[in-house]
């Protein structure tokens, strides 16, 4: 009888060689995973922006959301380096 392909693929893995660039693999990941979130996080709060203008007027509502737009533009800028450096 034959093992399904999941046993085989569970053993492999039990057989990993590590080399010393493992962990900086690992670090590299992560980093980019956690900009990743943090531009997705810029991008909800141009949404939240947008319905917080919609709703209360002020006469500050330009400037936040110019704030905003920045704010986003910066991340997506750090995703990017981030990204292309890594």
């Amino acid at each position: 009888m034959t093992q399904p392909p999941i046993i085989g693929f569970l053993d492999s893995l039990t057989r990993l060689q590590f080399s010393p660039q493992t962990p900086l693999i690992a670090l590299k990941f992560v980093l980019l995973l956690m900009m990743t979130m943090y531009a997705l996080f810029a991008l909800v709060m141009i949404r939240q922006i947008d319905l917080m203008t919609k709703t209360i007027e002020t006469p500050y509502t330009g400037i936040i959301k110019m704030i905003g737009y920045i704010h986003m533009i910066a991340a997506l800028a750090v995703w990017f380096i981030v990204f292309t450096v890594l």
